[in-house]
């Protein structure tokens, strides 16, 4: 139909949340995941539960290191506080600090993705916590 634009066609783009304390990593990642996800920022973990307080994601892809504060923790205070959230917490990290900590996570319900990672990993991981 004339004036509709390609997005109302589509399936509703994925509300994603990046919580990553590093501000070029967080950036780059939220431009490459943008053209298919509306993407929304957090710094912190404190940060984090605040925007998700007042703004429901689908996803949230969150850092393990987030300079002094953890992003397993942040999603255990997540899924503790919004139940919703289990299963769709996608932790990041360049650095597994030991060899059974992936299990322990996907254990809890969450995902690992390791850096570094490309768009179309990033998507894939993504999809499957949206089932499609």
């Amino acid at each position: 139909m004339a004036g509709e634009n390609a997005e109302s066609a589509g399936p509703p783009r994925l509300r994603v949340l990046i919580v990553d304390d590093d501000r070029a990593l967080g950036h780059s990642l939220q431009l490459a995941l943008s053209r298919e996800c509306h993407v929304l920022s957090a710094r912190s973990a404190a940060e984090a539960l605040r925007l998700l307080a007042v703004e429901p994601v689908d996803a949230i892809l969150c850092d393990l290191l987030l300079g002094e504060e953890n992003g397993a923790i942040l999603a255990g205070k997540v899924v503790a506080q919004w139940p919703r959230y289990q299963g769709r917490v996608i932790l990041m990290t360049g650095a597994m600090p030991d060899p059974s900590w992936a299990d322990r996570v996907t254990a809890l319900g969450h995902q690992v993705l390791a850096k570094p990672f490309t768009r179309v990993q990033a998507m894939a991981a993504l999809r499957r916590i949206a089932g499609g």
